[in-house]
């Protein structure tokens, strides 16, 4: 073994001299030769001497030092994330109970303020706020790191990296839809502000509080907008972790309490209007109790504007609410997880030199391959002229021409979740030779997304079925097909959501298509018939008032966003499904370890 071991090292020795040797120029003298070449082997002597007398056991024993405590971080690391996230999880739930329970005894009695959880749904937008904004200025402080660096060193670039992998949190057409949904939920409180305003002069209604919650919530849709998208890939923001997990778990909390809050007011709002429109005198006592409160809305012209856009903006502040707070709890579960980059360097810096200059550019390029397709996209075009014909039957219809309006609505209704179901089948049948494509997992952001929205629909359908049921009042045909469309319809989304396909023929891609559209279709239809209480007279008389606006204003939010959210999920199987099948490239730098 000894002499084993003095052969390496002599061979060792002597591969150093000869690189040591041929580096010498041929243009140097003979003399010169041989003195480099005694140099080398002096070199080589030495380097022979210190690796026999240096003590291996000392360099072992700090290794093992420096092994030990490298272990040691990685614990108290793994130990204080693991805390902070059960304590930020712990506190986002106590600021929802909190949030559940002060507008839901205001209701219920009239001796709670409406300013007591209107001061507290303003702190929960001012933290909010206050925790984008400090993390803008973060991105802010590097990015100007990165100027300083960039002008002061012409020789080298720097440029921000993220601590991980890509990961993108949902889709862009999701984050799209979070911005119209947005857009909707801005509007809704630039009417709640312009009723308050116009009330000022009422003692009743004048309080700093009502006139403070729609600006702020306007603020904190407007900012949580650009979070999203600012945000929209694995990145880290600062090293600050414990508060990054507070900071989301607050917006989240925000986001569930702005939901809770929105069904609630909505329906007791929903309930004084029916009450007086339809000279209900009978409704519970626990009804009465609301009246005081609720004579602000309605008081007013503004008023009067936001109890007729109310059925349709207030399911885009729930649905914004849904999508923000699920696109932050991913966010959330990735904080820390990303590979940390050496604690000398500040984070999202990267140097390499300018001549070797990499950048990945993310950008957002829509390329659409539309064969075959053109069938399906014609007859779901007739679909959609249709349902639009019968909307418009149904909204410019009154009295007793309204209800043969809504039996129209019910009988085309119908036939849509029939077709559905027909396509549904048969591009199943179509698909059958397709290939799937290892991920992270069958279940991601859009898959969760669309079983929570299929929640609403069973929800609604069955509340529907005991009524028709219970009573013998009714059919069963329209809610028995509409929820066995939406089940088979999230297990086709939720099973081929990264399937492919090599089949040039493009199997079942007409379907697709049409199956899209008519999700469209009924869409609009449960947006702007569905989610009006009136629908449903048997619901309404079996379960009362105050039960059936209840329980639609849960259920109908979430059927909406079913709806618009599947067209999300079909549109992009109908991109991803066709296309070539090809191994993801690993975008790797080995270059850049070395500046490091």
């Amino acid at each position: 073994a000894d002499l084993s071991f003095m052969e390496q090292i002599t061979k060792a020795a002597d591969e150093r001299i000869h690189h040591s040797s041929i580096s010498v120029s041929a243009a140097d003298t003979s003399g010169r030769r041989s003195s480099k070449t005694g140099t080398a082997l002096r070199r080589a002597s030495a380097v022979l001497g210190k690796l026999l007398t240096s003590p291996q056991p000392s360099a072992s024993a700090e290794d093992l030092d420096h092994h030990q405590e490298q272990n040691r971080v990685v614990a108290e690391t793994r130990y204080e994330g693991g805390l902070s996230k059960i304590l930020s999880g712990l506190y986002c739930k106590t600021l929802v109970m909190v949030g559940l329970v002060l507008p839901v005894a205001e209701v219920f009695t009239e001796t709670i303020d409406p300013a007591y959880y209107q001061v507290y749904y303003i702190y929960l937008c001012s933290v909010s706020l206050l925790y984008m904004v400090w993390t803008y200025s973060c991105v802010l402080k590097y990015r100007t790191a990165l100027n300083i660096v960039n002008s002061y060193r012409k020789d080298l670039v720097v440029s921000c990296t993220s601590r991980g992998t890509l990961n993108r949190y949902g889709s862009f057409y999701l984050r799209l839809g979070a911005i119209g949904f947005g857009v909707g939920s801005m509007v809704y409180c630039g009417l709640e502000f312009g009723e308050v305003v116009e009330l000022r002069e009422k003692a009743d209604c004048r309080q700093w509080t009502a006139l403070a919650v729609p600006l702020f919530r306007m603020a904190l849709t407007i900012a949580q907008m650009q979070f999203i998208f600012l945000n929209s890939q694995n990145i880290d923001m600062c090293r600050e972790t414990v508060v990054c997990k507070f900071g989301l778990m607050h917006l989240i909390a925000t986001n569930i309490c702005e939901w809770l809050s929105i069904i609630v007011q909505e329906t007791k709002h929903e309930i004084s209007h029916f009450r007086s429109t339809h000279n209900y005198t009978n409704i519970e006592s626990k009804e009465n109790k609301t009246s005081q409160p609720i004579e602000c809305r309605g008081a007013s012209v503004m008023g009067s504007l936001v109890e007729d856009a109310a059925p349709i903006l207030y399911p885009c502040t729930i649905e914004y609410s849904l999508i923000c707070a699920v696109i932050t709890y991913q966010m959330w579960q990735d904080v820390g997880r990303q590979h940390r980059l050496p604690k000398h360097l500040p984070p999202l810096l990267v140097r390499y030199p300018a001549a070797r200059t990499w950048s990945i550019v993310s950008s957002e390029v829509l390329i659409l391959d539309c064969a075959n397709a053109y069938k399906g996209l014609l007859a779901g075009t007739a679909i959609i002229i249709l349902t639009a014909a019968s909307l418009i039957l149904y909204l410019l219809s009154s009295g007793s021409q309204n209800v043969h309006a809504l039996e129209a609505i019910d009988t085309w209704e119908l036939i849509l979740h029939l077709l559905s179901m027909a396509a549904l089948i048969l591009a199943v049948v179509k698909l059958r030779g397709t290939t799937y494509i290892n991920g992270k997992g069958l279940m991601c952001l859009d898959t969760w997304l669309v079983i929570v929205g299929q929640s609403g629909v069973t929800l609604h359908c069955l509340f529907k079925i005991t009524a028709v049921v219970v009573s013998q009042d009714g059919s069963l045909s329209n809610q028995l097909v509409a929820l066995s469309q939406s089940l088979a319809q999230t297990l086709f989304i939720v099973h081929y959501w990264k399937y492919r396909t090599s089949n040039h023929g493009k199997p079942a891609r007409q379907l697709i298509t049409f199956l899209l559209l008519c999700n469209a279709g009924l869409w609009s239809v449960s947006t702007l018939v569905r989610n009006k209480i009136a629908s449903d007279e048997g619901s309404l008389k079996f379960y009362g008032p105050w039960g059936w606006i209840a329980m639609s204003r849960i259920a109908m939010p979430l059927n909406i966003f079913y709806r618009f959210h599947s067209t999300i999920c079909l549109f992009e199987i109908w991109k991803n499904m066709y296309k070539p099948i090809c191994k993801r490239r690993q975008h790797a730098f080995p270059q850049l370890e070395a500046s490091f």
